[in-house]
């Protein structure tokens, strides 16, 4: 072995050392976009109890069924923001008729169920629809992300972007 090859071995070792003492700085907020896999609850659910919404995964059970009253429990991305502590309202959704019906704020989850990536790319740039999958009524419309904030994104904030299985399924 070199003397240049036995250098690489050691330089590594302390460069992962000083990595393994870095700590990263709180997030100020948490912000997902994507589709029915980030989704916090755009979507009223007619079946649940009032005020409840509908999510795509994660219902409580004991019988997991449609129409049961049961309700539904938190995605991952939102257990991934409680575990970094950011607040319950910025993890709550962005666009949900149900919240606005109840004048509760607008969260930072602007992922929607059913959303295509250029639909995710317009919650971002430019409008946030969500739309009743089986009658195509608009439920609530509202200025996007980057519009909503002067075109700002927050610099400390943690994103988190998820999407493409309905690009597929919607051909």
């Amino acid at each position: 072995m070199t003397k240049t090859s036995r250098r690489w071995p050691f330089a590594a070792c302390l460069l992962s050392l000083a990595c393994g003492t870095a700590t990263a700085g709180p997030y100020s907020t948490m912000v997902v976009f994507g589709d029915s896999l980030a989704d916090a609850g755009q979507f009223p659910d007619t079946a649940g109890p009032r005020g409840s919404t509908l999510r795509f995964t994660n219902r409580v059970g004991p019988t997991y069924q449609d129409g049961s009253g049961e309700v539904f429990n938190l995605n991952s991305s939102t257990l991934i923001g409680r575990m970094l502590n950011v607040s319950a309202g910025d993890l709550a959704a962005s666009t949900s008729p149900v919240n606005a019906a109840l004048g509760q704020a607008d969260g930072n989850n602007w992922a929607v169920g059913g959303y295509r990536t250029d639909q995710i790319l317009d919650s971002i740039n430019s409008q946030s629809t969500v739309v009743d999958p089986n009658s195509g009524t608009l439920l609530r419309s509202r200025t996007g992300y980057l519009p909503a904030n002067s075109f700002r994104a927050d610099p400390n904030a943690l994103y988190y972007l998820t999407g493409g299985g309905n690009d597929f399924l919607q051909g």
